[in-house]
C-alpha cells in the first residue's frame, strides 16, 4: 500500500508538471523536451512549484523513463529522461544513467531489429549515433549547473566502450582527473586509455606524475585493475590513499618490464 501510494503521488506530480510545461511554455517546450534531452526550461516552473515538488515530479518522469526502458520504447525513454533532468538538473543520477541508456541500450535495441545481413558500416553508424547523442546529452549538464568529474568519466567510458576511441577517452578522463573533486580512478582510467591508444611512454609518464597524489575517492577501488596481481592490493582494510599509490607503483613497475625501462623509482 505504501509503495502504491507513493507511485500515485509521483504520477500526480509528473502529470502536474507536464501540464505546467505545456500551459506556461506551450506545446513547443514539451516537444523539445521529448526529443532533445533536457532542453525544456525548468526555471519558470520553479516559480510555480516548490523545489521538493519539482524533485518529486522529476522522480515521476524518471520512473516513467525506466518503465519505458523495460518496454523498449526508445521515444518514451528519451522523453522521461529529458523531463527528469529539466525538472531536477542537479540530480547527477539522471544524467549518468540517462546517458548510459542512450549510448548502450537504445542502439542495442535498434541493432537487434536490424537485418543480420545488414552491412557492418550500417551497424557501426547506429552505435556511433547513439554514442554521439549520449555525449551531447552529457554536455548539457554543466550549463544546467552540474559540476562533477563523473560527467567526464561517463563521457570517457562511452568513447572507450562504444566508440573504441581511446584518445578521446583520455581527454575526458584527464579533465576528470584535474577536477577539484576528482576520484582516484580518473587517474587510472586516463593512464590505461593512453596505454590502449598506443601512447605507452606517455602512459608511463602519466603514472609517474601522479605518484603520491592525494586521494579523494573512498570507494570502488577494485574495479579497474589491469591484472589480477594488482587486484590483490584491494584489501578493504587498506587505507584508500595507500592502496591507490600502491596500485600506481605496481602499474609503473609492470610498464617498466614491458617497455624495458630501468628506473630508480
Amino acid at each position: 500500500m505504501i509503495l502504491t501510494g507513493g507511485l500515485v503521488i509521483v504520477g500526480f506530480w509528473g502529470e502536474l508538471s507536464r501540464g505546467l510545461i505545456e500551459r506556461v511554455g506551450g506545446r513547443d517546450a514539451a516537444s523539445r523536451a521529448d526529443t532533445s534531452h533536457g532542453a525544456a526550461p525548468a526555471g519558470w516552473i520553479g516559480g510555480v512549484l516548490p523545489g521538493g515538488a519539482l524533485r518529486l515530479a522529476a522522480g515521476g518522469y524518471w520512473v516513467r523513463a525506466n518503465a519505458a526502458w523495460e518496454r523498449r520504447d526508445a521515444d518514451a525513454t528519451r522523453d522521461g529522461i529529458a523531463r527528469a533532468v529539466a525538472l531536477d538538473p542537479p540530480n547527477l543520477h539522471y544524467w549518468l544513467n540517462g546517458a548510459r541508456m542512450v549510448a548502450h541500450d537504445l542502439p542495442r535495441w535498434r541493432l537487434e531489429e536490424t537485418d543480420p545481413d545488414a552491412p557492418a558500416a550500417y551497424r557501426t553508424r547506429i552505435l556511433e549515433e547513439g554514442a554521439q547523442e549520449a555525449l551531447t546529452f552529457l554536455q548539457r549538464a554543466a550549463p544546467s549547473g552540474v559540476d562533477s568529474p563523473w560527467l567526464q568519466i561517463e563521457a570517457g567510458a562511452i568513447h572507450w566502450s562504444v566508440r573504441g576511441d581511446y584518445e578521446a577517452a583520455f581527454q575526458c578522463f584527464q579533465r576528470a582527473a584535474r577536477h577539484a573533486q576528482a576520484p582516484s580512478r580518473a587517474v587510472r582510467l586516463a593512464g590505461e586509455s593512453l596505454w590502449r591508444a598506443g601512447r605507452r611512454l606517455d602512459a608511463y609518464a602519466w603514472y609517474l606524475d601522479h605518484l603520491r597524489v592525494p586521494i579523494l575517492d573512498k570507494s570502488g577501488f577494485a574495479r579497474f585493475h589491469p591484472t589480477d596481481t594488482l587486484a590483490r592490493a584491494a584489501d578493504p582494510g587498506h587505507d584508500p590513499e595507500h592502496w591507490h599509490q600502491g596500485w600506481l607503483r605496481a602499474r609503473v613497475r609492470q610498464m617498466e618490464l614491458e617497455l624495458k625501462i630501468v628506473s630508480d623509482q
